[in-house]
């Protein structure tokens, strides 16, 4: 399992996906179901809202709720 990690360009929060290993996230398919506009997540703020770094991040035990 891996996890990708959006930016919602109207929150300006994080949003979690998770996926297969082998598997690719369709970034307009994720767009639909987050209800906004995803775009590049920024590793500072990868960073403050999950506690942890690029590459680096686990599905859970963020600092901050994260919506999947």
């Amino acid at each position: 399992m891996k996890s990708i990690i959006f930016r919602g360009e109207e929150s300006g929060h994080v949003v979690l996906f998770l996926t297969a290993g082998g598997n690719r996230v369709s970034a307009a398919k994720a767009s639909a179901v987050a209800g906004q506009p995803l775009g590049k997540a920024e590793a500072d703020l990868i960073r403050a809202e999950t506690g942890f770094a690029i590459g680096g991040g686990a599905p859970g035990g963020h600092l901050t709720p994260v919506p999947a």
